[in-house]
């Protein structure tokens, strides 16, 4: 009696465990909670249309990063056509699973000051 009873536990633990899996075909977008959308001022530095990505330095994002120099992955990658190194620009940018996606890439007044620290001011100029 004590084996069945036992054998009937591990039997329904082994069946939750098997239903919870799912069938392994969930996205980064069904198991994540929807993501924010962060709207980040930076340096526009190059496009590598092989990739799609384009590099920018861009201001701190509180809460979320440094500023920094980044590659930022396009989903479209004619969002980032015409834009020429040292531009001022503007764009989106969310998580999508573990990687993060820029749009909507504006050109802002070559006159905008961006908040960058010393380390990164010149970065893109040259």
């Amino acid at each position: 009696m004590k084996y069945i009873l036992i054998n009937f536990i591990v039997a329904i633990a082994l069946l939750f465990a098997v239903s919870s899996c799912g069938n392994g075909e969930e996205t980064a977008e069904e198991t994540m909670p929807d993501q924010p959308v962060y709207e980040v001022k930076g340096r526009f530095i190059s496009l590598n249309e092989t990739d799609s990505y384009f590099t920018v330095v861009h201001e701190e994002i509180p809460g979320v990063m440094m500023s920094m120099r980044m590659g930022i992955n396009l989903k479209d990658i004619s969002e980032a056509e015409g834009f020429e190194r040292g531009d001022i620009v503007q764009f989106n940018l969310k998580r999508d699973g573990m990687s993060w996606f820029g749009s909507d890439l504006t050109k802002l007044p070559n006159d905008t000051v961006l908040n960058l620290p010393e380390r990164l001011q010149s970065m893109g100029l040259d």
